[in-house]
C-alpha cells in the first residue's frame, strides 16, 4: 500500500510574471510589514517563530494594481482546477479566496518553528492552501 500525500506542484506560466510581481514587491515596499504570527490577542510579530516582511490584499485588488500578479493568480487557479480534476471529490466544493499574502525573507528569515495555516476560526474552513515561490 503506498502513502500517498495530497501535495502537488504546478508552474506558472510565464515566468516574466513572477519577474513583474518581484518589481511590484519592490516597488511597494512602503506598503509592507513585518512579518506576524496570528496569537491569542490578534496579529503579533515574533521573530523567534516567523522574520521577514509581507504585504497583504484582497484578490480583486491584486489584478487591479498588477496584470502579472493577475496572470500568476490565473495559473494558479489552473493549479486548482487540475487538482479537482485529479481529487475529483472537491468538484462537490465551492473555492474562494478573498486575501492573498506575499511574503518576502531574506536568506537567515523564514518559519522558524512548525506553524499551520488554520490559526483561526475564520481560517478554520480552509481547505487548500497554496504558495508561489518567484525567485
Amino acid at each position: 500500500m503506498s502513502k500517498e500525500d495530497f501535495i502537488r506542484r504546478y508552474y506558472v506560466s510565464d515566468k516574466q510574471n513572477c519577474k513583474d510581481g518581484i518589481k511590484f514587491w519592490h516597488e511597494h515596499q512602503d506598503e509592507t510589514r513585518e512579518g506576524h504570527v496570528q496569537g491569542v490577542d490578534g496579529p503579533t510579530i515574533i521573530k523567534r517563530i516567523k522574520e521577514g516582511r509581507e504585504l497583504s490584499m484582497r484578490v480583486g485588488e491584486a489584478y487591479q494594481r498588477s496584470p502579472a500578479l493577475g496572470k500568476i493568480l490565473d495559473d494558479v487557479w489552473e493549479g486548482v482546477l487540475d487538482y479537482i480534476k485529479e481529487f475529483d471529490s472537491l468538484s462537490y466544493t465551492q473555492f474562494t479566496a478573498e486575501w492573498l499574502n506575499f511574503q518576502r525573507f531574506e536568506p537567515t528569515q523564514g518559519f522558524h518553528k512548525y506553524h499551520y495555516e488554520s490559526q483561526t476560526i475564520s481560517a478554520a474552513n480552509r481547505l487548500l492552501v497554496f504558495m508561489v515561490y518567484m525567485n
